[in-house]
């Protein structure tokens, strides 16, 4: 049995199978409540057969499973359809991202966000830690707090990381500015014997990598 198959072919495969067990069940009779519509009546009685089957009822029909299938049907013919733009027109992967999922490009390019911010975090612990977050921001966040343990990387190991654009660069530039503005003055605060004093330059500091990451 498949979900298009017809209620002929459920019929005969009832008919032909060596054998079938059926279990029949006996239920009180629901009445109908005055002024009850017969629509609410048909979804009271539904509810209760769901609980007595110990299945979940829903509110779709043989036509919601009609348009369902003929959606399924045009999507597996799309492959083998004509292509509507010509094959020098239509957008091209790269060859370095040809035949990967694209699951695994998209958390590649978050990986990348997350590089430009912390750059001395290697890129395959941001990656292991994206494939659980799926955040870029939650991920930041991780990093930062000591959540995900990991060794600082050399500036000369993020050498594998494509060059940022011109405008990339122009707010990585304005981002370490935002930073290493605060840290010269910040510098003294590090170990200030205030203990909020520390804690707010933490969080400003993690604010402006925050607001980097979500450019």
């Amino acid at each position: 049995s498949v979900a298009d198959s017809s209620w002929i072919t459920e019929l005969l495969w009832t008919f032909f199978v060596p054998f079938t067990v059926y279990q029949v069940r006996w239920m009180p009779s629901v009445p109908r409540r005055a002024e009850e519509l017969s629509e609410d009546f048909a979804l009271r009685v539904q509810e209760l057969l769901a609980m007595e089957l110990g299945v979940v009822s829903t509110r779709l029909t043989a036509a919601d499973k009609s348009e369902h299938m003929k959606r399924l049907r045009h999507t597996s013919l799309l492959p083998f359809a004509p292509g509507s733009q010509p094959l020098s027109t239509r957008p091209r992967m790269p060859s370095s991202l040809a035949g990967v999922a694209p699951e695994d490009v998209r958390i590649t390019a978050m990986a990348q966000r997350v590089k430009e911010v912390l750059p001395h975090v290697p890129l395959e612990v941001i990656r292991l830690d994206l494939a659980q977050t799926n955040c870029v921001d939650t991920t930041i966040a991780n990093l930062l707090e000591g959540r995900v343990a990991f060794c600082p990387e050399s500036k000369e190991a993020g050498t594998d990381l494509p060059a940022p654009s011109t405008s990339q660069a122009a707010a990585a530039s304005g981002i370490q500015g935002s930073i290493a503005v605060p840290s010269s003055k910040t510098a003294t605060k590090q170990f200030a014997k205030s203990p909020v004093e520390r804690h707010l330059s933490l969080q400003e500091r993690k604010r402006a990598l925050y607001d980097y990451a979500r450019r």
